[in-house]
């Protein structure tokens, strides 16, 4: 995955997840964020299996692709 960003649109992005990923989590995957870039858009998708958060922003997308990000 390849992308260029406002940086301060990713933070934006971001920052409305962290009430959602939980850091002492019992399950280690729900500390992650999926990001996916595709056709122009980089999607941002957190749970923590009773709620969850999935936003859309502009991107150019230079490589398509999936990451799941720990955040801290």
């Amino acid at each position: 995955m390849k992308i260029q960003i406002d940086k301060a649109e990713l933070i934006n992005m971001l920052a409305k997840t962290q009430n959602i990923v939980e850091k002492r989590n019992t399950m280690p995957v729900l500390v992650n964020v999926l990001l996916e870039a595709a056709k122009g858009q980089l999607k941002i998708f957190a749970t923590d299996l009773e709620v969850s958060l999935t936003d859309f922003t502009e991107a150019e997308v230079l490589e398509e692709g999936k990451v799941a990000r720990f955040l801290v």
